[in-house]
C-alpha cells in the first residue's frame, strides 16, 4: 500500500485526476439538476446487472446441484464481500453524492471475486454430473457471445455513421507512421504524441514500440522525459476533417 500511496503523491494523484476529467455530470441541468443523484446510480445498477447476465446463465446449473456442508468461516466471508462489493458500493455512493455519471466500464475489474462468492454462497457439489451442464452451458453461451459480437462488427458500420474502436486500422496507422518515420530519419521511432485513440494505437502496433505522449500534456504521461524526447524526436499525429495527420 505505501509504495503505491508514494507514488500517488508524487504525481499529484494522477489517476484520480484523469477520473475527474472523465466524469460526467452535465445530463441534466437547471432545476432538473438534482435528478443526477438519482438517475445516475440507477442506470449504473442496472448497467452492471446486465454485465453479470452471462455469468448467472452460466453458473445457473449450480444452483440446482447438490449442495455440500461446508464453511469457509466469518472472516473469509466479510472479506469477500468487502473486496467483491465494496468497490461497487463506493462507486454507487460517489454517484449518488456527487451527481457523477460513471462510465460502466469502469467497474469492469469490481467483480472479479463474484464467482468465488457465488461458490461460497451456493455451496454446490461439483461433481462429474453436475459439471457436465455447466461446461455445455458455458460452451453455448460463448458461442453465442461470438456470433452476436461478429455480427455486430460486420453490420454495425451499414447503419451506423460513427465508427466503433475494434475496426479501428489502428496496425495500419502505425505502419504508416512508422513507414514515414524511417524513411526520413534512420533510426527507430522513439516517441509518438497526440490524440490518445491515435497514439495508443501506435504504441501498440509499431514495430519500434514508441513512447506514448498523450495530448502533448505531461500530467497526462508523467513518464515522459522530455530532454530525451528533444535529443530522439517524436512524430506528432492529430486529427484533420476526421483523418489522422503526421508531423
Amino acid at each position: 500500500f505505501l509504495p503505491n500511496l508514494l507514488w500517488l503523491i508524487h504525481h499529484h494523484f494522477l489517476p484520480l485526476q484523469y477520473t475527474q476529467s472523465r466524469l460526467d455530470t452535465a445530463h441534466y441541468s437547471g432545476a432538473k439538476a438534482a435528478l443526477n443523484h438519482l438517475v445516475h446510480p440507477v442506470y449504473f445498477i442496472f448497467e452492471q446487472c446486465g454485465a453479470l447476465v452471462p455469468m448467472l446463465i452460466m453458473f445457473s446449473p449450480l444452483f440446482f446441484a447438490k449442495k455440500i456442508k461446508s464453511d469457509v468461516g466469518a472472516f473469509n466471508r466479510q472479506f469477500l464481500w468487502i473486496v467483491g462489493v465494496g468497490p461497487f458500493l463506493l462507486a454507487l455512493m460517489y454517484s449518488a453524492l456527487t451527481g457523477a455519471w460513471l462510465h460502466s466500464l469502469w467497474a469492469f475489474p469490481f467483480f472479479s471475486f463474484a464467482g468465488i462468492i457465488l461458490m461460497v454462497w451456493v455451496k454446490p457439489s461439483l461433481t462429474k454430473q453436475s459439471l457436465k451442464p455447466f461446461f455445455l452451458t458455458m460452451i453455448i453461451l460463448a458461442c453465442l457471445v461470438l456470433i452476436l459480437r461478429a455480427s455486430f462488427l460486420f453490420w454495425q458500420p451499414y447503419f451506423s455513421k460513427h465508427g466503433t474502436a475494434a475496426l479501428f486500422p489502428g496496425k495500419r496507422l502505425a505502419d504508416r507512421v512508422t513507414s514515414i518515420w524511417q524513411n526520413r530519419f534512420d533510426k527507430p521511432l522513439a516517441y509518438v504524441a497526440g490524440k490518445h485513440s491515435y497514439v495508443t494505437n501506435i504504441a501498440a502496433y509499431s514495430k519500434d514500440k514508441p513512447v506514448a505522449y498523450f495530448n502533448w500534456d505531461k500530467t497526462a504521461s508523467p513518464w515522459l522525459n522530455e530532454d530525451a524526447l528533444r535529443q530522439k524526436g517524436a512524430m506528432f499525429v492529430w486529427a484533420e476533417d476526421g483523418n489522422a495527420q503526421t508531423s
